[in-house]
């Protein structure tokens, strides 16, 4: 069982860990800032491309890769 995450930024598609590491608040609930999306429990900024915290790089949630194919999108998990 997998809580993700999925967000569109820059015409992109993201998909991480819904579960934010410090507080475990619901990022798919979070507002879009850039490449970040914010905690909405917290406040915490995660880089949807690489899961980094803005603020302590030495955590980090993990990212999955997503693939547009026509109609679908296909997470690699």
């Amino acid at each position: 069982h997998y809580d993700l995450a999925l967000f569109k930024a820059d015409g992109n598609y993201y998909a991480m860990t819904n579960n934010c590491k410090r507080c475990g608040g619901k990022l798919a609930d979070g507002v879009i800032e850039g490449m970040y999306v914010i905690c909405p429990a917290d406040e915490t900024p995660w880089h949807i491309r690489t899961g980094l915290c803005r603020f302590n790089r030495s955590m980090s949630t993990p990212t999955y890769k997503v693939k547009v194919e026509s109609d679908a999108l296909f997470i690699n998990i």
